[in-house]
């Protein structure tokens, strides 16, 4: 299966277990399942469509899967915070780093030695 991306391979497991003439056993379809990469999903395409998706009730009728997939959101969403949150610190301290270069009373071009890129 050649995807973009793991919504994608999703789309194409729920649209292949459509299509079949009698439907996959729970353990067929949780090792289908367990070939897509959850974690490179966003949160809200996990909470919104595959938490909700019938396929996982067929695959773990006691809800295990469902919070599995509800789970990843949350670490996928806390990731993304924590990557916010140190984008956020670098733009600072580059703000910080560029104010301080600045301010130095230095020359620092280069006359006539070809250091161009």
């Amino acid at each position: 299966l050649e995807v973009a991306t793991e919504e994608e391979a999703f789309g194409a497991l729920v649209g292949w277990e459509s299509r079949q003439a009698s439907p996959p056993s729970p353990e067929e379809l949780l090792s289908l399942l367990s070939a897509i990469r959850f974690r490179s999903m966003a949160a809200s395409f996990l909470r919104e469509v595959v938490s909700t998706h019938p396929l996982l009730a067929r695959a773990t009728p006691d809800q295990a899967a469902k919070a599995a997939v509800l789970a990843i959101a949350d670490s996928v969403e806390g990731a993304a915070r924590a990557r916010g949150k140190r984008r956020r610190g670098a733009a600072g301290a580059d703000t910080a780093a560029g104010s301080s270069s600045n301010s130095s009373s230095g020359n620092s071009s280069s006359s006539g030695s070809g250091g161009g890129r």
